[in-house]
């Protein structure tokens, strides 16, 4: 039996990840149901739980370096594990593993992974100098490819696939119904759905947010504000909320990653500033429009053509309703869109799986 460690950012309470690790199991499971999962993560019993894989606790250096030993390919991935944006700290991490895991001669595989940014000089010498060991990397987005090229990458076979979230499927709608009875959503209403996660300090970005969000709720749309990262994106809500004179909603109960995605589902149109806000809403064909505060972002709304806001500094409430008016009067158009990118789009996710099984024959 094959045995593959995991390395992403797992118990932390961000839908996306927790969807990546979905994903990327069912995948994988359904090319090799035997096929022995470990996954890192900072709740190992829960996810475990979650999930039914086995999980180690990332921070014991004795278990990874145990369980390292014991793999048979170590995946890093997928999701913005490279990067210096939000602290040195994760991205020494995430290469810390990597270099242990070739130190034992283990292969590794990045997973469709989004690069970057990676902004330091030294960051940049030591991913170069790191990633370059690996023996496959599979990238998301063009942007990504560009980034390893232009810190010097070398070695490594790089193939350009996608996200593997796009390969889930739907929950049934009951789900997402019952959810909007428990909450109190008002599901007579059309109901736009909206993601916000922290935004820089003395940005008018949260004012403009809120007399957009009052806006809709004055055309008499329900709009429903969603927490893809719990205790993060909470915060973020709360203020653009308190800025807000009409009465919108705020997703209360902790959901995972799939009734989420269901929710978005019940969205007329979903605005979004994360990532994969913008991935459930293409996986449940919804209309959307993305808030770009990282050029991930952009990257993803351009395979799907989609409709996005490029500098939020200079986000306009008008300009932005005239954009909202448009999306809903091309819905339709959009929606077929939409499936037609998809099927390719899946196509090439499902090649990270296939890339998963063909490293583990030549092992």
């Amino acid at each position: 039996m094959s045995r593959v460690l995991i390395s992403g950012y797992h118990g932390y309470g961000n839908c996306g990840d927790e969807a990546i690790l979905v994903a990327m199991i069912r995948n994988l499971r359904q090319r090799q149901p035997e096929l022995d999962l470990v996954a890192l993560s900072k709740l190992p019993e829960q996810t475990a739980r979650l999930y039914g894989i086995r999980c180690i606790n990332r921070f014991n250096l004795f278990s990874i370096i145990k369980e390292l030993h014991q793999a048979d390919l170590v995946i890093s991935g997928g999701g913005s594990l490279l990067q210096d944006v939000t602290s040195n700290r994760s991205l020494y991490y995430y290469l810390g593993i990597i270099l242990l895991a070739r130190l034992m001669r283990k292969p590794v595989m990045l997973y469709a992974n989004g690069i970057g940014p990676i902004k330091r000089s030294y960051n940049r010498s030591i991913t170069r100098n790191i990633v370059s060991r690996v023996n496959c990397i599979t990238l998301r987005d063009r942007e990504s490819q560009t980034l390893l090229d232009s810190i010097g990458v070398e070695g490594p076979p790089v193939q350009i696939t996608a996200d593997p979230v796009l390969t889930m499927s739907p929950l049934p709608g009951e789900r997402a119904e019952s959810i909007c009875k428990a909450e109190g959503i008002d599901t007579s209403k059309i109901m736009v759905g909206i993601s916000v996660r922290p935004w820089k300090t003395g940005s008018d970005f949260y004012d403009k947010l809120a007399a957009i969000a009052d806006s809709l709720a004055a055309r008499g749309y329900e709009v429903l504000f969603m927490p893809l990262h719990q205790h993060d994106d909470l915060r973020a809500i709360r203020q653009v909320q308190a800025l807000c004179t009409r009465k919108t909603h705020l997703l209360q109960g902790q959901y995972n990653a799939e009734e989420i995605m269901a929710l978005i589902g019940q969205s007329r149109v979903f605005i979004s500033m994360r990532l994969h806000g913008l991935v459930f809403a293409a996986v449940e064909r919804v209309p959307m429009i993305g808030l770009v505060y990282d050029p991930k972002v952009q990257s993803f709304l351009d395979s799907l053509q989609q409709a996005g806001v490029s500098n939020l500094d200079s986000l306009e409430t008008d300009l932005f309703l005239q954009l909202f008016d448009q999306v809903m009067q091309d819905r339709e158009r959009i929606i077929a869109g939409i499936e037609e990118k998809m099927q390719s789009l899946r196509e090439l996710a499902s090649q990270n799986d296939k890339i998963v099984m063909e490293m583990l024959e030549m092992n």
